[in-house]
């Protein structure tokens, strides 16, 4: 029990880590042997790390690469909006990561913008390109869902091209 305890402040402290952008501490953590693939509030480290990456004012991937480089995987359980994230940030390593983890491109959550659509609603014309080449298309993007007066003349042309 008492190990079960540990674990979990373990895991609470390495979230709370990657939220202050503490990359020494999330090393700390790591380096006591710490398992990345678990689930705190639906969501994993890496998921967390790359949906932080917008949030903070310099985007900083040392934190994600970390993650990655020991051990995080995008296969794993609490990485469902993994996709989303990468889209979210135009991250096209990351994109790839998660497609290669198994995520699906035209994943949709319940009331949950498809990557294609996150990345037109950022006005992330080159991501959209990127994600229409490995396969979105406009059946994930739903017109009915679209703010066309926040979207960029750019982000249009890429959105007529695919016929939306």
């Amino acid at each position: 029990m008492l190990g079960f305890i540990r674990n979990h402040l373990k895991r609470v402290a390495l979230c709370r880590a990657i939220d202050e952008r503490n990359l020494q501490r999330v090393q700390e953590l790591i380096g006591r042997g710490l398992d990345l693939n678990f689930m705190v509030e639906g969501s994993s480290p890496l998921c967390r790390a790359v949906w932080r990456l917008e949030d903070w004012t310099t985007p900083d991937r040392r934190i994600v690469d970390f993650l990655i480089t020991h051990g995080a995987s995008a296969g794993k359980a609490g990485n469902d909006s993994l996709l989303v994230g990468a889209a979210r940030i135009g991250d096209h390593r990351l994109i790839d990561l998660a497609l290669e983890g198994g995520h699906d491109i035209h994943f949709r959550p319940r009331q949950t913008p498809t990557p294609l659509q996150v990345a037109a609603f950022r006005n992330k014309p080159d991501t959209m390109r990127y994600l229409i080449a490995k396969g979105a298309s406009k059946e994930d993007f739903d017109v009915e869902k679209c703010s066309w007066t926040s979207i960029n003349p750019e982000t249009t042309s890429v959105l007529l091209e695919l016929g939306a």
